[in-house]
This record gives structure tokens, sequence and C-alpha cells, in this order.
């Protein structure tokens, strides 16, 4: 939030758009589109948990809205809502009513259907859905899991990092030197051994800095990142990485995994 005030006032306020909102730092979509619709008065959407209830019961969607599909649908019905107004003024008072109905009448348990507004609409409660919609299968619990990454940095700031496959989990982005997901917890002469293994270079150990915890679909990862020293010479591709590179962090796609590895070890400079 700091940041994203900072900037901010560098550029002489907030921007209008929910795509330029959404630059800043610390603004997401639902963010972006409170804004831009409620203070600048921009036609634009926005989901929330409530919005999103609403509408699955209206509309009677099925598949789950945390799913990438269920979340794309959502939008552009919302989206078109706010396209297709009778009176485009105040584009914000859609979006607050859709908020304030999911609130306090639309409410996931013991919906109060017959002082809804909606109610002729909603395809839940004409075909006796409204209990079940939305459909938000039970997420199954997250399996411990452990890795060691590495951060070897040079003096011009450059960091030594691995683009991941293009298929798989974080595909395609880049991260420090590491070792992957394990089952079990993963220490240090694996790490070392992993350097050699996937950048073609022998690495040494200066110091734990400490453990960065990520939650995946399946996986709470727990990421203990060491700060490292790798002797000079030419970097080798191994099979893992698609490619092996001094890198600057801001000119390369990173996870926010990979972020929050990073921020660790400049912290503890």
């Amino acid at each position: 939030l700091h940041r994203c005030a900072q900037q901010a006032t560098l550029s002489g306020g907030l921007p209008r758009t929910p795509a330029a909102l959404r630059k800043l730092p610390g603004i997401g979509p639902y963010t972006a589109g409170a804004i831009a619709s409620i203070a600048f008065g921009e036609p634009a959407a926005l989901v929330d948990g409530n919005v999103e209830r609403v509408m699955c019961r209206v509309d009677g969607r099925s598949e789950d809205p945390r799913s990438t599909p269920g979340k794309k649908a959502l939008w552009a019905r919302c989206d078109a809502l706010q396209q297709n107004r009778p009176d485009q003024s105040h584009p914000g008072d859609l979006n607050q009513a859709l908020m304030e109905l999911g609130a306090t009448l639309c409410t996931p348990k013991k919906a109060r259907c017959n002082a809804c507004p909606l109610a002729d609409l909603c395809v839940a409660r004409r075909t006796g859905q409204v209990s079940v919609l939305p459909n938000k299968p039970k997420r199954v619990k997250p399996v411990p899991a452990y890795g060691s990454w590495g951060v070897c940095r040079r003096e011009d700031g450059a960091v030594l990092m691995g683009k991941r496959p293009e298929t798989g989990l974080l595909a395609g982005l880049w991260e420090p030197i590491g070792t992957g997901l394990s089952l079990q917890a993963v220490e240090e002469d694996e790490l070392v051994r992993v350097f050699e293994e996937r950048a073609g270079v022998r690495a040494e150990v200066v110091s734990e800095v400490g453990t960065v915890r990520h939650v995946f679909t399946h996986r709470k990862l727990d990421s203990r990142v060491f700060v490292m020293t790798v002797a000079q010479g030419p970097l080798r591709c191994g099979a893992y990485y698609q490619k092996v590179a001094w890198v600057q962090a801001d000119s390369v796609g990173l996870s926010t995994l990979a972020k929050r590895m990073l921020d660790l070890e400049w912290s503890f400079r």
C-alpha cells in the first residue's frame, strides 16, 4: 500500500482505468474495478465473493467460480452488465448494489429470496439450487513439501537464475537455482549438487537466510533460501531448466515465490 501511494504520488495521482490501476503494486482486478467505477465513474466491472454468489445463482452457473474458466465467465458477465446498463451514469452504483445484495439478501446460508429484487430472474430459485450454488468443491488439503534455493548475486545486482520448463508448475518463469519440490527436507549438499547439475557451476553456501512458505493448490511448500557463491566460469544449462543466465530480476518474468526469495535475500544483505 505504501509503495502504491508513492508511485501514485510521483505520477500525479491514481489513474482512472482498471488496466492502469492494476499496474500499481497491491491493486488487483477487484480493487481496480472498485476504484475505477466508484471513484472515477468508469464502466468497470468487479467480482468479489458477494457478486460471485449473486451471479452464480441468478444465472444458474454450475462451474466452479474459483476455476480459471469460471472466473473468466463471471468477469465477462459482469463486464457485459456494465456495458449494457440503460443508465450510463454512476457505474459504481451497479457494483455496489450487487455487492450489497450478496451481503444482505443473497447470503451463503438462509438467502432471503422473497425480498430479493432479482427473484423473478433467478435460475437457482426457480430450480431449487439456491443452497448448492455457487458450486465450490471442497479444496484438497495441501500436502507439505520442501525445497532449497540458492541466491547468487553479482556486484551489478544480476542473479544467477534458471528459466523453468514450459509445462508444469510455474511454467516458463525464472527463479534462483533450486532443487524443486520434495516430500522430504532438502539439505545444503543437495543444493550444491543441483547448482553443478542444472547450471554447470561449482557453488558454495555462504549462509541460510530463512524460509519462505508458499501454498499451491495441492502443496504447502517450505522453501529454504541460501546465499551462495559460485566459481567463475561459463554456465552450462542442464536438463531441468530451459536456460540459465545472470539476469536482472526486473527484466524477466518471476513467480511470486521467486520474488519473495529475492526479497528475503536482499533484506539479509
